[in-house]
């Protein structure tokens, strides 16, 4: 009875040693397809946002200069619009093809797509708004700046997603 006993004991314990290995195993894939796709992101992602911003923070401060018309239609402001319009479709396209599967990969993957929708929306808005230039320059600003502040948003929640993946690497 007792040899009985002692094989039950040490077959629930290879049993509950293989599901905790299991579980290891799943946790260390998901964080490494994390560490992956925020390496993409790090190549593919991030340099398009940031030169974006660059291009809206420039037309921001000409909108505020109320030369922005002039700025879009005479200088350099429609065709760099043009340009990261393609930009940011290529980087789309590229964030879409990326495979992932894990919890918080997926919500970064989401959360940087609908950051992509919303830079597109902004940059669509603009070109919108310089080729037509009926839309008041008050409407041009609120729109542009609940779509910056949309953004923002969308770049906290990353953060935070980031933050907390990087506290399941520490830990």
């Amino acid at each position: 009875m007792k040899r009985f006993l002692a094989i039950c004991l040490v077959a629930i314990i290879i049993i509950f040693g293989v599901f905790y290995m299991l579980d290891y195993v799943k946790i260390k894939k998901d964080h490494y397809e994390f560490v992956a796709f925020q390496n993409f992101l790090n190549e593919g992602f991030f340099p398009v946002l940031n030169d974006s911003f660059l291009h809206l923070d420039q037309a921001a401060d000409e909108l505020e200069a109320s030369t922005f018309i002039e700025w879009y239609q005479h200088a350099e402001g429609l065709e760099e619009n043009t340009i990261f319009q393609a930009k940011i479709e290529d980087t789309e396209m590229k964030v879409l093809d990326e495979e992932v599967r894990g919890e918080n990969t997926l919500q970064l993957k989401k959360n940087i797509l609908k950051q992509i929708v919303l830079l597109q929306d902004t940059f669509i808005l603009l070109y919108d708004s310089a080729s037509k230039p009926d839309l008041s320059t008050t409407a041009l600003q609120e729109a542009f700046a609940a779509n910056i502040e949309g953004l923002s948003l969308l770049s906290e929640q990353m953060d935070t997603i980031i933050e907390e993946n990087m506290v399941v690497e520490e830990e």
